[in-house]
């Protein structure tokens, strides 16, 4: 599945809200977006920044460029930024990008149990069946498919 310059953009600004995504990287898509024909004096700049800029320092240009190509801002480590990058991650799931027991390990170790969403909650849940599947009699493949189907809800 091909993300476009500006669905790039926003995972990027969800992916930094919860740490996932250093300078570095949003620099290097900031350069891309840019020969790909999009502009916006919040993506200049990015691009021309340091890619060992800390990551409060852009958080204004990022804030920024959200509003300049019409994507969500998200506050570092706040839930909706987590529940973004939950979406992003079951996006590359899908895809095919990322295994399904990568994707809720990842959930279990960012997000944690305890949320009101449910859908998520599942999904975080999933990662403690992988650990089990020997007292529980459901394999890792069944397991996958759960994943899969929970993903896929999460997208919708």
């Amino acid at each position: 599945m091909m993300v476009n310059q500006v669905e790039r953009l926003a995972e990027d600004v969800a992916l930094w809200s919860v740490g996932e995504i250093m300078t570095a990287d949003i620099v290097e898509h900031a350069c891309d977006a840019l020969v790909g024909g999009l502009d916006s004096q919040a993506l200049r700049e990015l691009a021309g920044a340091s890619p060992t800029t800390f990551s409060v320092d852009i958080e204004e240009l990022l804030r920024q460029l959200a509003e300049d190509f019409g994507f969500p801002f998200y506050e570092q480590r706040g839930e909706a930024g987590r529940l973004a990058v939950a979406r992003v991650l079951a996006r590359r799931c899908v895809a095919g990008e990322l295994p399904p027991r990568e994707f809720v390990q990842w959930l279990h170790s960012r997000v944690g149990h305890g949320h009101e969403d449910e859908q998520l909650e599942a999904l975080v849940s999933l990662d403690d069946s992988y650990d089990i599947t020997e007292y529980t009699g459901v394999g890792a493949e069944e397991i996958d498919r759960q994943v899969m189907d929970g993903a896929h809800r999460l997208l919708q």
